[in-house]
């Protein structure tokens, strides 16, 4: 259910405007002048297009606002973010729309005096559908269930695990630095400056270490350090990341997930009671995500028990 809404906010919103402005175009051909004003200044049109053309351009600009919103977003995604996604995606077709209203029953382009019109119309229309995707979307805050895996912790008895990860090849990539000399006239104390930049920042994004224990997760990647508590954890899984995502510390400012990466593939997936998830690129994450379930299955995980063990 909670993906459908937020679906239906995000791309069934902005899909409905679009078919409404195709169809309400088909049905206004024979009320259109050719071409038809689609720019204005200082209240006067001064730009024209076709009208078939505009709006075909305009319909497949939704389109893909729609697709490159389904990647970002899911069905966790704030109330905000699924507002701003459906207003962004829908703006194309609102510009469509109110430029044909504008244009409506004109007998020339140069008559199209809906500046008004059109630029409160391009406003308003995402904002109002900005406000029911929102509306629309499902109350953050509910947790993603997770059947996680389990290392067979027994009860009583106390673990950590720690792993790392690092990408060896990327602070190699620093080679490539010095092709600016090629490429700029610049001063040689910027190629010098540049080339020092990348290589500090590769190598911060090229390893990290993780541990788990009684208290939670500890995530350190070199300049980040992040602690997270074990009672803001509600379970944990192994998850795949892209490489062509980015690396280092990721923010998916929609969703509100975070990921710290060194590079793509099995990652540990941290689920946490606000419904948001973190992802970090850990070597064999099957072992922190197991401890972390046993630990999270038990009453007093971090009290002391009759044994102890580590896992590495």
């Amino acid at each position: 259910m909670n993906r459908l809404r937020t679906t239906l906010a995000t791309a069934g919103l902005p899909g409905a405007l679009a078919i409404a402005t195709g169809l309400l175009h088909e049905n206004w051909r024979t009320r259109l002048p050719d071409p038809i004003a689609v720019h204005w200044q200082n209240g006067s049109p001064d730009g024209t297009a076709d009208a078939g053309v505009f709006v075909a351009v305009t319909l497949a600009t939704t389109a893909v606002l729609l697709v490159a919103g389904s990647l970002l977003l899911n069905w966790k995604t704030h109330r905000i973010g699924v507002g701003l996604s459906a207003g962004f995606a829908s703006l194309p077709a609102a510009v469509a729309l109110v430029v044909l209203v504008a244009n409506l029953d004109v007998a020339d382009w140069r008559q199209a005096d809906g500046f008004l019109l059109a630029l409160s119309g391009t406003i308003g229309i995402p904002v109002v559908i900005g406000l029911l995707g929102a509306l629309m979307a499902p109350k953050t805050g509910e947790v993603e269930s997770t059947t996680g895996p389990s290392v067979g912790l027994r009860p009583g008895e106390r673990a950590t695990w720690s792993g790392s990860a690092t990408n060896n090849y990327l602070p190699l990539l620093t080679v490539f630095a010095p092709l600016t000399f090629l490429a700029t006239d610049l001063p040689l104390y910027f190629h010098l400056l540049f080339t020092a930049t990348v290589a500090v920042a590769l190598f911060a994004v090229s390893r990290l270490r993780v541990r788990v224990d009684g208290t939670g997760v500890t995530i350190r990647m070199v300049v980040f350090r992040r602690h997270v508590p074990l009672d803001r954890i509600a379970g944990a899984d192994v998850a795949t990341v892209s490489f062509f995502t980015g690396l280092g510390l990721r923010v998916n400012p929609l969703t509100g997930d975070t990921a710290y990466k060194v590079r793509g593939g099995e990652a540990l997936k941290l689920v946490l009671v606000s419904g948001r998830s973190v992802y970090v690129t850990v070597d064999r994450p099957a072992q922190a995500a197991g401890l972390l379930n046993d630990l999270l299955a038990r009453d007093g995980a971090s009290s002391p028990g009759t044994g102890s063990a580590t896992l590495a």
